[in-house]
């Protein structure tokens, strides 16, 4: 995310080579505004600088230096090249899903992420805003001229606030609510190619997914902007000589055609695959395995297990470990779990199943409170027993009914053991030593275990002593 300064409005405005159609009004701020379909340089301009674009009204007094921000959504390395060289079919259902998944993070954006600040210093509030007043710019090029699909979202420094006031918006907001709408792009993005086109996808050491089906060789032959970065770079691998790294190697962008790039990637695909494969499927591969279906798993190269339809609950909690003080607001559980999601989700049932994680006070921008994350990441005993936690609103209920059953059964029976659920690790035998009452307590969880493993799915999980068992069967 990048903040603007007056006169931005023309690099967007340019109407560049790459760029993929015109930029088109977001937002219900907009939309109160007027400003509906195509962008218009006249109307651009006036929002940002914070005028009413028909009467020329100024919207605020004082806003600061700051005239918007650009949010900019780009898709995987695998994901630009598959829309670069996947063929006529492939392609336009590529740019579709890209530009699905920026709606759906926008639509976060404008729910959680804007809002204005009112009242004296010392007693300043947040108010909610109505939507966005915002410009949707997509280009298909990298600085060097590879496929680099992306969006960049204009975002004036004006919003309608809840209280009918036209103001500066917060951007400290739009700043903290950066990550998990990216993450949420990514997440909806793969549940868009997942679902429309059967892709798979793999996770990096970066933490990134990309297409299991792209050979890195036809991601390396379209990778020239990396490769200069990395040069640049010289071993260094701070942030700061990243970022120093990527300006000092960026070039204004190539007047070229889109068509004549187009040409060039399939003559430098064509001679990484011998010529012989055909660029006009969704074949650019050298084989891609299967991740299973249902409630099967597979292992993970660092040997972890992963059950399709279900978070990846080791890189969860891995993302939420970095969070200030143990505790995590809602936007930090958002990004983590869209991020530990394989094969994606649409950006709403993401939400969906944040909020089913923990009552979230609701909030605005930078005030969303924060919760201890002993409530967000699953106990071993759980994801012993049950498994992950599915990825959808649905399935997570049916796993958190099963939780809460355990849970119950561990308080009430003093039970400490964090690798078996309900502390009978011992095996069937150990069961004739309890109590009547709490044998017949064990034996109705063990029910509703088993009832949730098979409505998940998950029969084939390993469950504690079975009723069958338990009786000396």
């Amino acid at each position: 995310m990048t903040s603007l300064r007056a006169g931005s409005a023309g690099y967007y405005l340019a109407e560049p080579a790459d760029a993929l159609g015109p930029g088109r009004w977001v937002g219900q701020g907009a939309a109160s505004l007027g400003l509906v379909g195509p962008v218009a340089a006249a109307d651009l301009e006036a929002a940002l600088a914070g005028q009413q674009p028909v009467t020329g009204r100024a919207l605020t007094r004082r806003r600061g230096s700051v005239a918007g921000f650009d949010l900019t959504f780009a898709a995987p390395k695998s994901v630009s090249v598959l829309w670069g060289v996947g063929g006529p079919e492939v392609a336009p259902e590529v740019l579709d899903a890209h530009e699905r998944a920026v709606d759906s993070a926008m639509t976060y954006v404008a729910g959680h992420a804007l809002s204005a600040r009112r009242g004296p210093e010392a007693e300043r509030v947040l108010v909610g805003v109505e939507g966005p007043v915002a410009a949707s710019f997509t280009h298909g090029l990298s600085r060097a001229g590879d496929p680099h699909l992306h969006t960049h979202v204009v975002v004036a420094n004006v919003g309608h606030g809840d209280d009918g006031r036209w103001t500066a918006v917060d951007g400290r907001g739009l700043h903290a609510h950066a990550r998990a709408a990216g993450q949420l792009y990514d997440a909806h993005l793969r549940d868009e190619l997942a679902r429309g086109l059967g892709l798979q996808w793999v996770p990096r050491r970066n933490g990134a997914y990309e297409l299991a089906m792209m050979d890195p060789a036809i991601l390396g032959v379209l990778s020239a902007r990396q490769a200069e970065i990395r040069q640049a770079l010289g071993g260094r691998r701070s942030g700061r000589a990243r970022t120093v790294a990527w300006a000092a190697t960026r070039p204004p962008k190539t007047p070229s055609s889109m068509a004549t790039h187009r040409e060039e990637w399939h003559q430098r695909v064509a001679s990484v695959l011998g010529g012989g494969d055909s660029l006009d499927t969704v074949a650019l591969h050298r084989g891609a395995a299967s991740i299973g279906v249902g409630g099967r798993t597979t292992e993970m190269p660092d040997g972890r297990r992963r059950v399709a339809g279900a978070v990846d609950e080791h890189r969860f909690a891995a993302a939420l470990a970095g969070t200030p003080h143990a505790a995590a607001a809602r936007r930090d559980a958002v990004a983590a779990w869209a991020g530990a999601l394989e094969t994606g989700s649409p950006g709403a049932e993401v939400g969906r199943c944040v909020d089913a994680l923990a009552p979230w006070e609701p909030a605005m921008g930078v005030a969303e409170p924060r919760r201890a994350l002993a409530g967000l990441v699953a106990p071993p005993h759980l994801l012993r027993t049950l498994g992950p936690r599915p990825a959808t609103a649905e399935g997570l209920t049916v796993w958190q009914r099963a939780a809460t059953a355990v849970e119950r059964y561990r308080t009430t029976w003093h039970v400490t053991d964090r690798a078996d659920a309900l502390g009978v690790d011992e095996g069937a035998g150990a069961l004739t030593r309890f109590p009547a009452r709490r044998l017949a307590e064990h034996l109705v969880v063990v029910r509703e275990l088993a009832d949730a493993q098979r409505r998940l799915g998950r029969q084939g999980r390993r469950a504690p002593v079975s009723p069958e068992l338990s009786l000396g069967r």
